[in-house]
Formats: structure tokens, C-alpha cells, sequence
């Protein structure tokens, strides 16, 4: 939802389908129902939410707002809510925005690697998602002194929906965590979350550790191990050759 109208449409379109179900409400009692679906305690508090959605979003100091179609979103963090005792950070796709088909933007920050090279990191948020018909997910990126992505995560791999993977549609908070080896030649590390498509996605905190080896990958090499096998093309499938 993008403002009062919205939710006051909603409430409309609630009360004619249970009218076909032979079921009668005032509009009043409808809002209220609208505000209970958004996690929302009543219908005033979900009103003066959607009225701080129109006021300008702050983007903290060391974050940057990008992506192809950064311009078709609103990016900031969103003093309208509250979570794990912190205004979360929300990517929401415009309601004057036109239709698109493919398209992303993202809330991101990128900092020197030295500090993690050789090392295999673990990069976690939690995220929410609303009305978002393609995918909101945290990603990873290690690149080289050419500026060139030597290892990357987005969890996208593993499929919307799936465990560990991109969520969408109306969901509640819930934790994603990228696990990634960082090279010996990454010069720098970027990383956030982003909202691919309509809808909108929300972040409460990021986390960036160090972790064991004994920690698997988050995504595994797209031939299952983790280096070259089979060069001398046996038929007996043998992996060490």
C-alpha cells in the first residue's frame, strides 16, 4: 500500500466480496481488518504510517541507493516502523512508477576487502517483504582490482520461496544469510539488499562476519565442488582424474 486512498479502496473491495458471501460490515470495521493484515494494531495506526510514507526517507551515512532502475523507487530508511528496535531500510517501487517487466534498485554500501581476504564471510539481514511480485534478497559481492565480481551470492539461485532463498509476495520478517569465500585478490566488498520488480522490501540490520570453514557455502560451486574435476573425461566418473 502507498497511502490512505489505497487502503481505503482495499477496505472497499473487502466489504463487496463478503457482501457476496452474505456477509455485511461497515467500512469502519473493514479498515480495521486492512490494518490487522499490514501487522498493524488498528486502523489509526496504519493511517499515520502510510502518512509518513510521503515524507522524505534518510539514507544513513556509508549506504547508497543504486540499481538499473533506482529512479522507480523509494529508498531510505522507513521512520514510519519499527523492528528489532530499528527503523528497518525499505526499497518500495512508486505508485506513479510505469509498469516494467524486469528491474531492479538496491540499498548498498561497498568498503575495502583487506581486511577479509582468504577469509570466508558470512553476511545476514532480515527482511520483509510487501506486495513484491518478483524477489527481495540480500547479496555479496567480492571484486578484483579491475573492478571485475571474483565471487558473488544473491541467494537467487536457490529459487523465490525456497529456503534460504529470495522471498516475495506479503511475508514477515525473516532472516536470509549469504555465506561467501572472499579471494586473496578482492580488492573491495560490496554488499545490501534489493527488491527486483513491483512491491516494495524492508532490511532490519545487516550482520558481516568472519566465519569457520566448517560453515558451509550458502550456494555451492555450480559443479558441486570446488574445483576443476574429471579432465581426463573418464568414463568411470572417477573425480580425482
Amino acid at each position: 500500500m502507498h497511502s490512505r486512498a489505497d487502503a481505503k479502496a482495499r477496505a472497499t473491495k473487502l466489504r463487496a466480496i463478503l457482501q457476496d458471501f452474505g456477509h455485511t460490515i461497515s467500512h469502519a470495521n473493514a479498515l480495521e481488518i486492512i490494518a490487522r493484515q499490514w501487522h498493524y494494531k488498528n486502523w489509526n495506526t496504519l493511517a499515520a504510517a502510510l502518512d509518513k510514507r510521503g515524507e522524505v526517507m534518510p539514507v544513513p551515512p556509508g549506504w547508497q541507493a543504486s540499481g538499473d532502475r533506482r529512479e522507480d523507487y523509494d529508498i531510505g530508511i522507513d521512520q514510519s516502523i519499527m523492528s528489532m528496535g530499528m527503523h528497518p531500510a525499505v526499497i518500495r517501487y512508486k505508485a506513479t512508477a510505469p509498469d516494467q517487466g524486469t528491474g531492479f534498485a538496491t540499498f548498498m554500501q561497498s568498503f575495502d576487502a583487506v581486511g577479509y581476504r582468504g577469509k570466508r564471510v558470512q553476511f545476514s539481514s532480515t527482511l520483509k517483504s510487501e506486495e513484491c511480485d518478483g524477489a527481495v534478497t540480500i547479496w555479496l559481492r567480492a571484486d578484483s582490482d579491475s573492478r571485475r565480481a571474483i565471487a558473488f551470492d544473491n541467494l537467487e539461485g536457490k529459487g523465490t520461496g525456497a529456503d534460504n532463498g529470495p522471498i516475495a509476495g506479503n511475508t514477515d520478517w525473516t532472516q536470509r544469510t549469504i555465506v561467501l569465500d572472499v579471494p586473496e585478490a578482492a580488492t573491495s566488498i560490496a554488499m545490501g539488499f534489493y527488491v527486483r520488480g513491483k512491491g516494495a522490501g524492508y532490511a532490519a540490520g545487516f550482520a558481516l562476519n568472519a566465519v569457520s570453514t566448517d560453515i558451509p557455502l550458502s550456494t555451492a560451486p555450480t559443479n558441486g565442488h570446488s574445483d576443476p574435476v574429471n579432465m581426463m573425461l573418464r568414463s568411470d566418473g572417477d573425480p580425482s582424474l
